[in-house]
């Protein structure tokens, strides 16, 4: 099997080696401010912290790869990458932030104390298949039903639905477009589409994410996270077709016993 020019960021260590190391830390700011450009934020400065997995489960560890970071306000920012489609996904950020807020809570002890919390999921799958409404972002805060004012400004979670993002390389219009297409397409390109060429950050990250340029350790490593992954969607796709055939099978005879107490053929 040919060697693949550029790693995937769907894997722990593409997410780790493009993002989540000391040197590489303007890479993850830049992403951020285009991430989060929407909600009037910019972050200058990052701190990489300890991830404690509040409220993780061995699902969440073996399919989601995060990074936890605090910028110089004290506002955090979890980051993670999924792309295996997991069940119940919306139930389990919300927990998932709920979490954090309320270690934040404590350990400030006293609300008023506490710092803004942005949970960022960037998915390589629609959660809503059904009603896949072409949306990239989803932007989810506690609101007032009636009145619709948000009830915590410092609880934001941003959703970023890759399969939803169809732009090719020659109509890039933004930075955000820039971005979103890399981490989308990254492990995919034969080559550095010209429209990318320009600028150190997009030439630093293409020269990070070389698979010729690792070391031969860093290969292993990233050959283990790849295979790890595949093997993992593996059994992710056959409990899925598994369900659907039993599934099928059920109401299949359903129907069948209905028309028999109905006296159908």
């Amino acid at each position: 099997m040919a060697e693949p020019l550029f790693i995937n960021p769907f894997t722990d260590f593409g997410f780790k080696k493009i993002f989540g190391e000391e040197q590489n830390k303007d890479l993850l700011i830049d992403f951020l401010n285009e991430l989060l450009a929407a909600q009037n934020q910019h972050i200058s400065e990052l701190v990489f912290k300890k991830n404690d997995r509040l409220g993780s489960d061995d699902l969440d560890r073996n399919v989601v790869f995060d990074l936890y970071c605090e910028n110089k306000l004290g506002e955090k920012f979890i980051v993670e990458l999924q792309k295996p489609k997991q069940a119940f996904f919306k139930n389990r950020v919300l927990s998932n932030s709920a979490l954090w807020a309320q270690k934040q809570a404590l350990e400030n002890n006293s609300d008023c104390e506490s710092k803004a919390i942005y949970k960022i999921a960037i998915l390589d799958f629609v959660i809503d298949e059904e009603n896949a409404d072409k949306i990239i972002v989803r932007k989810q805060a506690l609101r007032n039903l009636s009145s619709c004012e948000e009830l915590n400004e410092k609880l934001t979670h941003l959703t970023f639905q890759l399969p939803n993002f169809t732009k090719q390389a020659d109509n890039l219009a933004s930075n955000f477009d820039k971005w979103l297409y890399v981490i989308k397409n990254l492990n995919k390109l034969d080559h550095i589409p010209s429209q990318l060429e320009q600028g150190h950050l997009f030439q630093k990250l293409f020269k990070i994410a070389s698979y010729s340029a690792l070391t031969k350790d860093e290969k292993a490593k990233y050959d283990d996270s790849v295979k790890y992954y595949n093997d993992l969607k593996n059994v992710l796709d056959t409990a899925y077709q598994e369900g659907y055939r039993k599934a099928k099978a059920m109401i299949e005879a359903r129907l069948l016993a209905e028309k028999a107490l109905c006296g159908m053929p």
